[in-house]
């Protein structure tokens, strides 16, 4: 009978199970590696996120405090309620001392004021219409900005279509407080705003609010005639959010009140009033 070899691969699998525990163990090296790399990446993320989170908020605050700085310069007195006693008409008053607002800022041009509301701001106009996205009205980088005239409108008014510029903050400042204006009540409630100039003080007599496109056609402030100004008035103004029954003529001013829209980098809320000097605005 012929003998049989003798197997040997049951002396080689010692060597086997080293080489295998061996990349098993390198497999958990470089597995433990990434999930560390994994948990310092998460970590920084979360850190970072905190400080950007706290930095808002500390800008916002900061933001806040600079324009309550400034509200010492405003005095406003409401009109007097039904039930008080009324002398001869039932006016609101805003007096606002320029000449100190311009010590702090010369690019102050205005106030405006909204009662019940967080709009109550000094008014800006910058070279152009990025600087003071990102700087206070008294100059200070803050990414709350400030609330700031067209760079191409003339500071006295006089232009038939005036655009002013607003954040919408989250917290409810600056020009948020325009997208009130999509809801028939609160426009009953708000008709008008309040606007000073060093020479003269405005009612802004609201008579559209609505979202626009954020194109240079909805942004226009020059014009060929006033056919032309009327045409834009009046496309801006359809599909209003609001009805007023306030008329515009071609012969009138209006300013546009601007803000963005949550959500969208191509929309913004518009809220269009009429320019109408105090003494010729009839209050209630």
């Amino acid at each position: 009978m012929r003998k049989l070899k003798s197997q040997v691969p049951v002396q080689r699998a010692p060597q086997y199970r080293n080489e295998r525990n061996r990349r098993n163990r390198r497999k958990k090296k470089i597995v433990g590696r990434w999930m560390n790399l994994a948990i310092i990446l998460c970590l920084g993320v979360m850190v970072f996120c905190g400080y950007q989170i706290i930095s808002t908020y500390a800008e916002r605050a900061v933001g806040k405090k600079i324009n309550a700085k400034m509200e010492q310069y405003v005095q406003y007195t409401p009109a007097p309620s039904q039930e008080e006693e009324v002398q001869e008409t039932r006016k609101p008053e805003l007096e606002v001392d320029f000449a100190a607002l311009q010590q702090e800022n010369p690019d102050i041009c205005g106030w405006i004021f909204l009662e019940g509301s967080e709009i109550n701001y000094p008014v800006v106009q910058g070279k152009d219409n990025s600087y003071y996205l990102n700087y206070t009205a008294s100059g200070e980088k803050n990414s709350c900005g400030a609330i700031f005239m067209d760079y191409a409108n003339d500071r006295a008014l006089t232009d038939p279509k005036t655009i002013f510029y607003g954040h919408r903050m989250n917290n409810g400042s600056m020009f948020a407080g325009l997208l009130e204006y999509r809801d028939q009540q609160y426009y009953e409630e708000h008709p008008y705003l309040l606007l000073a100039v060093p020479d003269q003080v405005y009612v802004l007599q609201i008579f559209a609010a609505r979202e626009i496109e954020a194109d240079l056609d909805n942004y226009r402030i020059s014009f060929t005639d006033r056919d032309d100004f009327m045409a834009d008035i009046q496309m801006l103004a359809q599909g209003s959010l609001i009805q007023t029954g306030v008329q515009v003529s071609k012969d009138e001013q209006v300013v546009m009140l601007s803000t963005c829209v949550r959500g969208s980098h191509a929309k913004r809320f518009a809220v269009l009033a009429k320019l109408v000097p105090y003494e010729n605005y009839h209050f209630d």
